[in-house]
């Protein structure tokens, strides 16, 4: 049945924190230009209008973190067992006071910005200032016009001028979000709503039990954890009905309670637009962590919206756990930062605060994408469209990235009359690659449906925005970090892939940050039941549906994480470090999937031998016993 594939977040872009300091001008204070290339652009369109004057506005002051050094080195120190500063993790008003902003600092910038008649709040951590008021008076602030344009067909909000700053603010800022709009998030999440030729009838189970069964969580049930004490934070962009979930946990003899649920309202809140992916975040992390409270944080679809949730959650500290199913595909990104339609500082913007989140004891978890290697093929991502590219914010090295794999399971389909068996023996990356035979002779009525059947599968590669691989892999080169194997299943010619006609393997090199971390059944012919009502009234046309993709593994393993927990004496915090250490031990929880044939998540394969590969990261896990090596 047709995947649903929702792309629901736009997000609000911004200007990079690059200063070049100008001469002071009539005895006024010098300022500085934040650097960016929208401007251009902007001056060759004459279909621009103003936006309106007394229009309210929200926008963020990303600052940049101190003694940057050193608090990488503390991130790292906070799970390292050999470590004095080991499980030490700071509240946001220690962060702040060692790694955030200066006082001064702070107070520097809230005068100027009261001084142009804009409310201010900053959040705990002193990295984020979140600014608000009318056009007409953010225009004044940072010396720019907003506007509305049409570029290519597409309608945003940008500024006419260079953003211009005090210089005194040099070397403070590292993004200012808000001042434009461009790019699109998407929720990463795919249900069976209608026949097409990627489902099949696999006869599973698609109870959410299925999740702790398989990967041998329900032990820890049975030890009497169930997260109970803990805290889950679950960012998304769309609303939900917190009755659909308290009826998705009594059909499925789940023990949890709709009283679990509180909402957070961001900036106002959010739309419903995407609604089914909120909806399965809080059903999937109830059902795995039942006792567990879930505190979902609803924002607009805009990047001040994501910042400003974060930040909230993280100023919070309530929560050890944050997961979000939601991303953008780095060519998306990319395409935006060429065009000079988004600031080149965008990861380092949101990595100062998955940081901060880190030595705080947070465990953060993200979604890899469902479209395989090739992120973008969905997305308006200009040439990179094509590109194997990763996804946003799982290619931070601060956020878990989970992929995707595809359970064992035998079944049938009939193609020209004849039956066609499809037999996955053993857990492998999820790809829709076993099922190319069948689209190859099928015939397709519209475009959408072809590439929705063609590239699904668990996101996987290697990050262009975070060049540089984290000490926590480049600890496994040699054993899968940066080199990979890959089954070539397409061709790229002209800026279009093409199926090739005969399959062949190949053997490289990588660098950056390396997707995913581990990876959980995402396939939604092995998936999970989703079940909701009508946005307009809860209750009203009741829905259940097959799920799967990516969005699907964040909430359940931020779940798990929530049960593990609730068995110690100290949160388990930042996880990357340790579950890449763990893996190099003799007892290690982790499930590599190595083979190179059938394990493709449509490029990406196993490398034999290798403790990683870029389709399913260190494989799967045994959390009885990740639970056992974290006490």
């Amino acid at each position: 049945m047709k995947k649903e594939w929702i792309a629901a977040l736009t997000i609000a872009v911004g200007v990079s924190g690059g200063l070049m300091v100008a001469p002071s001008i009539n005895g006024q204070a010098a300022t500085a230009t934040l650097s960016d290339k929208i401007a251009p652009r902007v001056k060759a369109t004459s279909n621009k209008k103003a936006v309106s004057k007394s229009k309210t506005e929200v926008i963020d002051i990303v600052l940049k973190s101190r003694n940057s050094t050193a608090l990488s080195k503390y991130s790292y120190a906070t799970v390292n067992p050999k470590s004095a500063s080991y499980h030490q993790y700071l509240t946001p008003s220690a962060f702040g006071q060692k790694y955030g902003q200066t006082t001064q600092t702070l107070t520097t910038i809230k005068s100027y910005l009261k001084k142009h008649h804009l409310s201010y709040k900053v959040y705990g951590g002193n990295l984020v200032i979140r600014a608000s008021g009318k056009v007409s008076n953010i225009n004044k602030a940072f010396g720019v016009t907003l506007v509305k344009v049409k570029v290519k067909g597409k309608t945003y909000q940008t500024h006419t001028k260079k953003a211009k700053l005090p210089s005194s603010f040099k070397g403070k800022i590292s993004a200012v979000l808000g001042l434009s709009s461009y790019g699109k998030y998407k929720s990463n999440l795919t249900t069976t709503a209608h026949a097409t030729k990627g489902q099949l009838n696999t006869g599973q189970s698609t109870k959410p039990q299925k999740f702790a069964k398989a990967y041998q969580l329900d032990k820890l049930y049975e030890k009497g954890l169930t997260g109970k004490g803990q805290r889950i934070a679950i960012l998304s962009f769309a609303n939900f009905h917190p009755a659909d979930a308290a009826y998705y946990w009594q059909k499925e003899g789940i023990p949890a309670s709709q009283s679990n649920i509180t909402r957070y309202n961001i900036d106002g809140g959010a739309s419903w637009t995407g609604y089914n992916e909120t909806t399965l975040d809080v059903e999937q992390a109830g059902s795995v962590a039942p006792d567990a409270a879930l505190d979902v944080y609803l924002a607009p679809q805009t990047d001040t919206g994501m910042i400003n949730a974060l930040a909230t959650i993280i100023a919070k500290n309530n929560a050890a756990q944050l997961t979000t199913s939601w991303g953008q595909s780095e060519g998306a990104l990319l395409s935006a930062i060429s065009q000079g339609a988004e600031t080149s500082a965008y990861a380092k913007a949101f990595n100062a605060l998955f940081q901060q989140a880190a030595v705080q004891g947070i465990s953060t978890f993200a979604a890899t994408g469902d479209n395989g290697a090739y992120d973008s093929i969905l997305d308006n991502a200009g040439s990179y469209r094509t590109d194997k590219t990763v996804d946003f914010p799982a290619d931070s090295a601060y956020v878990t990235a989970l992929g995707g794999t595809t359970l064992p399971f035998s079944a049938s389909y009939t193609l020209n009359g004849s039956k066609v068996k499809v037999n996955v023996k053993n857990e492998r990356a999820w790809g829709s690659d076993y099922l190319y035979n069948r689209f190859d002779k099928s015939y397709y009525s519209n475009y959408q449906d072809r590439i929705d059947d063609y590239f699904a599968g668990g996101g996987g590669g290697f990050s262009r925005l975070n060049k540089t691989t984290p000490a926590f892999q480049r600890a496994l080169i040699g054993q899968g970090v940066n080199t990979f194997a890959a089954v070539n299943l397409w061709q790229l010619s002209n800026e279009t892939l093409t199926r090739t006609s005969k399959t062949t393997t190949t053997t490289g090199t990588g660098t950056g940050r390396n997707v995913p971390d581990l990876a959980f059944n995402a396939d939604p012919n092995t998936g999970y039941d989703l079940y909701m009502s009508s946005a307009k009234k809860v209750g009203k046309s009741p829905k259940w549906y097959t799920s799967g993709g990516t969005s699907v593994v964040s909430p359940q393993v931020a779940a798990a994480n929530a049960v593990m927990n609730s068995g110690l004496t100290t949160r388990i915090g930042y996880w990357n470090p340790q579950i890449y250490r763990l893996a190099q031990t003799k007892t290690s929880p982790f499930t590599p999937l190595t083979s190179k044939t059938d394990n493709t998540n449509l490029y990406y394969t196993g490398q034999p031998g290798k403790l990683y590969n870029q389709a399913t990261g260190l494989g799967t896990a045994n959390f009885e016993t990740l639970f056992e090596q974290l006490k």
